[in-house]
């Protein structure tokens, strides 16, 4: 019978799946917070949600699998240690390729928002799919691997083809893992190369999204424990290391994907927020006010833009609507009235003390 107590290899797994379970949870539940609170959640956010709680339940499971054994030698194990040990990998592998396909494709729709070439687009609807068809793929491969299905941890309940088949599978879905990860941490910096963005702007996203590096380290690191599959003794004990690898890979992968969602809820935080200081604001104040402006050409030969204006505040509305009359009736003079967004940026080498950009 397995020892109720955890220890070694069984209780590293234990521990690992615990935490990537809590902070994944927690990770996720402030990107959707987040993200609804600034009325932006989106597909990306949606997929995420569902790789989560599929990412969740793979971790519930192998937590479950380490209560019945998972992790231990075959002298503290019995038959029904193995059944219940085989049935909570099974649901494993299901649940760790489903998790996957939402994940990345969650990473690829959120890298597609800022794609201007069409090349590099094609190139993510490219990963998208792979990383849906081999996740599919390996799920069928395990859930038909056994006839009837219960067969997978009852041997007595039907046939099962050889397992060679599923560690065949598994080198098939690293090798295609490997490559998707890799092609998801390059892309930012691919992508964030020729945008219109400060290069400390640009270093920042690229290297939170490029963490997925890490992702792609754990999976080269699972390749050489994939023979284990083949073990006939210690079973339990050599596959927890393929699980262990696959759970830090899911973890890292999820942890990396909400990481950039979660830039405004730091930028609200005191200390991390941007600080102008009372020189600066009140030399903005009337520039926040302003509303409305008219442009005058002076004609061909003598090319002058007038610009006048007036506080929200202090505006008269029946003097702005005479005015707007009478310029209307001028053709020489362009009238424009915008609702003007302002954003705070750094402030160029221009000599001023400060000053801000303005989106019309």
């Amino acid at each position: 019978m397995a020892s109720d107590a955890l220890e070694g290899q069984c209780l590293i797994l234990f521990a690992v799946t615990m935490f990537f379970c809590i902070f994944c949870f927690v990770m996720v539940t402030l990107r959707c917070f987040t993200r609804m609170s600034i009325k932006g959640f989106g597909s990306d956010d949606w997929l995420m949600l569902i790789g989560t709680i599929f990412g969740v339940l793979t971790f519930i499971t192998v937590l479950c699998g380490c209560k019945a054994g998972l992790g231990q030698r075959d002298y503290d194990l019995t038959e029904e240690d193995y059944s219940k040990i085989k049935r909570a990998l099974m649901t494993f592998q299901v649940l760790y390729c489903a998790s996957l396909i939402f994940i990345k494709s969650s990473i690829c729709v959120a890298l597609i928002r800022l794609v201007i070439s069409r090349r590099l687009l094609y190139t993510l609807y490219a990963i998208l799919a792979l990383s849906a068809s081999y996740g599919f793929v390996a799920m069928m491969t395990v859930l038909l691997q056994c006839r009837p299905l219960k067969a997978t941890w009852d041997p007595s309940a039907g046939t099962c083809s050889n397992q060679g088949v599923i560690v065949r599978i598994s080198y098939f879905v690293t090798a295609c893992s490997i490559t998707t990860d890799f092609a998801c941490a390059v892309m930012p910096f691919v992508i964030l190369w020729n945008l219109q963005m400060s290069k400390r702007l640009k270093f920042t996203v690229a290297a939170m999204l490029s963490l997925g590096f890490l992702a792609s380290a754990a999976t080269i690191v699972r390749i050489k424990y994939l023979d284990s599959y083949f073990a006939t003794q210690d079973l339990a004990y050599k596959v927890s290391n393929v699980v262990l690898w696959s759970i830090i890979e899911t973890g890292i992968a999820i942890i990396v994907g909400s990481i950039p969602s979660l830039k405004p809820l730091v930028k609200s935080i005191p200390f991390f927020g941007s600080h102008r200081s009372r020189l600066e604001t009140k030399s903005l104040t009337r520039l926040d006010d302003f509303q409305s402006f008219a442009m005058r050409s002076a004609g061909p030969q003598n090319h002058k833009t007038h610009i006048s204006g007036a506080s929200a505040k202090d505006r008269d509305p029946d003097e702005e609507d005479s005015m707007k009359d009478s310029l209307m009736n001028d053709p020489g003079i362009i009238l424009v009235r915008s609702e003007i967004q302002v954003e705070e940026g750094s402030r160029p080498n221009t000599g001023y003390k400060s000053f801000k950009s303005f989106t019309f």
